[in-house]
């Protein structure tokens, strides 16, 4: 269920300058829906945003993601326009303006969180990474006592054995061609 008491408490923690896009896109959305209509074709946007207000009041941070993305599709008119619309047009391709605004203004004021974002992901790559590299040592050292001739069929039996496996067998050839 909704936790209104969550948001009451949380209510003077947040800050409402990262949300302001939000509140105007939100209010944007509810006037082209009463000046234009189409209900069902614009609600998509402004129940997705309504949803990253609740996200934004219960202080959870995916909200800057989600609205990043409605914007994006905002931009690129894969969702309906306001019911003011500027658009920029570039050989094939269509940029709707008032969106595109807002979608920089956004990710200006919440860069910190845009970039904590990338840097989890490269922060993950990296583990990952890590994680083969120590895999391959491993494999390097059970395999530094076998002949040439193994370290090649372990390299031909690609289908049955890891990539790191291969790899390291590999690693190893070279070093004994060296």
């Amino acid at each position: 269920m909704f936790n209104f008491e969550k948001i009451k408490s949380n209510w003077g923690s947040l800050v409402w300058e990262k949300a302001i896009v939000l509140i105007i896109a939100i209010i944007l959305s509810e006037l082209s829906i009463n000046i234009q209509g189409e209900l069902l074709v614009r609600l998509p946007f402004f129940v997705g945003s309504t949803i990253c207000l609740n996200l934004f009041l219960l202080n959870k941070n995916s909200w800057i993601n989600i609205f990043t993305i409605l914007l994006i599709l905002k931009t690129t008119f894969l969702l309906p326009n306001f019911f003011i619309s500027f658009s920029l047009y570039f050989f094939y391709f269509t940029v709707n303006i008032l969106p595109l605004v807002l979608l920089i203004v956004h990710l200006k004021l919440n860069k910190i969180s845009i970039l904590s974002i990338v840097q989890k992901i490269h922060k993950a790559d990296k583990t990952k990474d890590n994680e083969t590299q120590s895999m391959i040592s491993r494999f390097e050292q059970k395999f530094k006592s076998k002949s040439k001739k193994e370290l090649e069929d372990i390299i031909a039996n690609s289908d049955v054995m890891t990539k790191e496996a291969i790899q390291a067998a590999s690693n190893l050839l070279k070093r004994y061609c060296n």
